[in-house]
């Protein structure tokens, strides 16, 4: 069988623009329906009603940003979860030093010897606790006699079993979100299909008309070797998404065609840009995406305080 691949978007805009061309060409078409049903029988009010359908599907799709912040979400859970767990092993640590006092080996039974290493890590804290509590029960006597309680020691099982939910269930969404991601985007391309399928039949009807093929030219499209040019203003002080599901091997071009400093960065989120580069006025820089940070939306971040910035990127 052979393995399913990444599914890549064939155009290279934001989700808005290309909806905007989406609900464009689609008006277009059902106004000149007569002329395409006497061109080709097939493009009628039921391929109108099939290339809706599926522009329903693309909106109903979770969008990235959304799923990142769910992803944020199930992360905050699982490190508060996690820092629970490391308040409790520092609390019960009082009453295993107690009963450790002419044993300093006990200490290293409990795992104490490798808690700083597995302090800050999830599935480290997992490990840690499922020890720690069977020592716990190992040595329950000696520890409510040094002043522990029941209480606290199965306190300990039921805050290593809430880690390890919190941590399943995060690591199970940033699979999920690649399923999500890949089955949003085939439908993204299935409905760039049609609408290129429209602009270039609507082209050929209207190849003698100049106003009514001007309709159909959809402008910063296409996929393969072609180059799209996306271009734009970034309000002062602020951050835009010029493009969202961004692949490491994009190639960009980046000019920064204003009078402010911008910095452009590839991250999953949309805060300001930490990383990527920073170009001057009237600078341009031709890059990998992969160079400008780890995640999938194309941001731009405007340095200046009081002026609007302006840029131009050109997807090769």
């Amino acid at each position: 069988m052979e393995r399913q691949k990444e599914v890549i978007q064939n155009f290279a805009m934001s989700f808005a623009r290309f909806m905007e061309i989406v609900e464009m060409i689609l008006k277009f078409f059902e106004l000149d329906m007569l002329d395409f049903t006497t061109f080709d029988l097939s493009y009628n009010a039921d391929h109108l009603a099939a290339v809706n359908l599926k522009k329903q599907q693309a909106y109903d799709q979770p969008r990235d940003d959304y799923l990142i912040d769910v992803q944020v979400e199930k992360t905050n859970e699982a490190e508060n979860a996690r820092k629970e767990c490391t308040n409790c092993a520092q609390t019960e640590k009082h009453f295993v030093k107690k009963i450790s006092v002419d044993k300093p080996s006990r200490m290293g039974q409990f795992g104490y010897n490798d808690y700083m290493k597995v302090r800050n890590s999830q599935s480290g804290m997992i490990i840690f606790l499922d020890n720690f509590y069977d020592r716990c029960i190992q040595y329950q006597p000696e520890l409510i006699a040094a002043g522990s309680t029941v209480e606290r020691i199965e306190k300990v099982k039921v805050l290593a079993d809430k880690l390890r939910d919190a941590n399943k269930d995060q690591e199970a969404f940033k699979k999920d979100r690649i399923m999500f991601t890949n089955d949003r985007i085939r439908v993204y391309n299935e409905l760039w299909a049609m609408i290129v399928d429209i602009a270039d039949v609507g082209k050929i009807i209207y190849a003698d008309n100049y106003g009514k093929y001007q309709r159909y030219v959809i402008y910063g499209s296409g996929s393969g070797t072609h180059s799209n040019i996306l271009q734009g203003t970034v309000p002062a002080d602020n951050t835009i998404t010029i493009m969202d599901n961004v692949t490491p091997s994009t190639i960009f071009t980046l000019k920064n065609t204003g009078t402010t400093v911008l910095q452009f960065c590839l991250e999953d989120s949309h805060n300001p840009c930490t990383e990527g580069v920073e170009l001057n006025p009237e600078e341009e820089q031709e890059i990998i995406a992969g160079e400008l940070g780890a995640g999938a939306i194309l941001k731009c971040t405007n340095k200046s305080e009081t002026t609007e910035g302006t840029y131009e990127v050109e997807v090769a």
